[in-house]
């Protein structure tokens, strides 16, 4: 163990010198004396030469204007965004808006009423049942669909179905 400190005490001794001579001097040089922090604050304080403080009259800061306070404001980045997203949207809905409108009446009317039946005729599994007699009984005659009857003969059938009537159906009916 003694070999090893004497090689790396030689190996200091050849890189420096000085400290190894620090280090057979002792701690002595590293020593504070003794009353030397009591006297610091002392003797830091004598260097300090004071300069007395010119007096000047302080003058405030003039004060923004309601204006200027509102355009600061209104130019901050999330303000901006919002402006710039609003005008935005406000030219797509201009643009969607003033687009010309197609007009479905004008290409539905390009069929005529024998091409609509055979289209219906070939695809009636497709459409909807109550659609198809909506349709049919918009555009057929009434009259030719009621057989034609007496008054009386009205009457008493009306009668008749009014008098099968449960409270339910009427309310239905209401």
């Amino acid at each position: 163990m003694n070999t090893q400190k004497n090689e790396i005490l030689e190996e200091l001794e050849e890189l420096s010198p000085i400290l190894t001579k620090l280090k057979k001097s002792g701690a002595a040089n590293f020593r504070v004396p003794d009353d030397y922090f009591e006297k610091l604050t002392d003797s830091v304080a004598s260097k300090i030469h004071f300069v007395p403080a010119v007096s000047q009259k302080t003058v405030p800061a003039p004060q923004p204007s309601r204006w200027a306070i509102f355009l600061q404001n209104l130019w901050q980045p999330y303000r901006v965004i919002q402006f710039a997203s609003l005008f935005v949207l406000l030219g797509a809905g201009w643009w969607w808006m003033s687009k010309p409108q197609k007009n479905i009446l004008s290409d539905a009317t390009a069929f005529n009423s024998e091409e609509v039946r055979s289209y219906i005729d070939q695809n009636l599994e497709d459409f909807d049942e109550q659609s198809l007699i909506k349709s049919t009984l918009i555009e057929a005659d009434v009259e030719s669909l009621t057989p034609k009857m007496e008054e009386k003969d009205m009457e008493n059938y009306l009668h008749e179905s009014i008098d099968g009537l449960t409270d339910k159906d009427l309310e239905k009916l209401l």
